[in-house]
């Protein structure tokens, strides 16, 4: 049921970008923002768990169904989490931002632990629509702080890379409330050690409200 919403979810955020793109057609060539304007976007929103993929998988390791699953059905082993983040981007094009996102994202294994994830990216923003309807497409890639309570070592740092797309009204000239999703791709390696069969991709989904203030 989980799977089929997020599919769902997904499918309207991209019937309603292409509708607006048609319903403002008219505006497609326009361009608001010049070489130098300043864009500052504060997300939230809750977090998917869409798989786990392990490089050196014993049977039944590699699991793509959304959500924590069952007995039968192992899943991600991790639960729907929240996320939280901000990030600040100047437009170094008319229609391209450059600039970073710092935030936190938090979960739970099926046995209880907190799962914490920090991510620090550099991100670059393509916007081919803009006025009052904006249609960001986003890019990002950098590092995030991985952490599960109740293990040794406590924390450590790995890749993280995302996609993302969004909708984003402006009802007024500077403020703006949006939704985004895409997809996190966080790789877990343990290349010192002698658990090889450990190193994993994490693939998330996130679906976040946002707003953004522009200038």
């Amino acid at each position: 049921m989980t799977k089929k919403c997020l599919f769902l979810m997904l499918a309207v955020l991209m019937v309603a970008t292409s509708s607006l793109v048609a319903a403002d057609s008219q505006e497609s060539s326009y361009t608001r923002y010049d070489k130098g304007s300043q864009m500052f976007t504060f997300r939230a929103g809750p977090t998917i768990p869409a798989f786990m993929w392990f490089f050196n998988p014993k049977a039944g390791d590699n699991s793509f169904p959304v959500g924590p699953g069952g007995e039968e059905n192992k899943g991600t082993g991790l639960s729907i989490g929240g996320y939280g983040g901000i990030a600040y981007q100047a437009f170094i094009s008319p229609v391209a931002a450059f600039g970073g996102e710092l935030g936190y994202s938090f979960g739970f294994d099926r046995g209880g632990k907190l799962l914490t994830i920090i991510p620090i990216a550099a991100k670059l923003t393509w916007i081919p629509l803009q006025g009052i309807i904006e249609t960001p497409l986003s890019v990002s890639a950098g590092l995030s702080y991985l952490s599960l309570g109740g293990t040794e070592p406590k924390g450590k740092f790995s890749f993280f890379a995302a996609l993302e797309v969004g909708v984003t009204w402006f009802p007024s000239d500077n403020w703006g409330v949006g939704l985004t999703s895409g997809l996190w791709l966080i790789p877990d390696i343990y290349l010192l050690t002698d658990k090889p069969e450990h190193n994993s991709l994490l693939g998330i989904v996130p679906i976040a409200l946002s707003v953004t203030y522009r200038n």
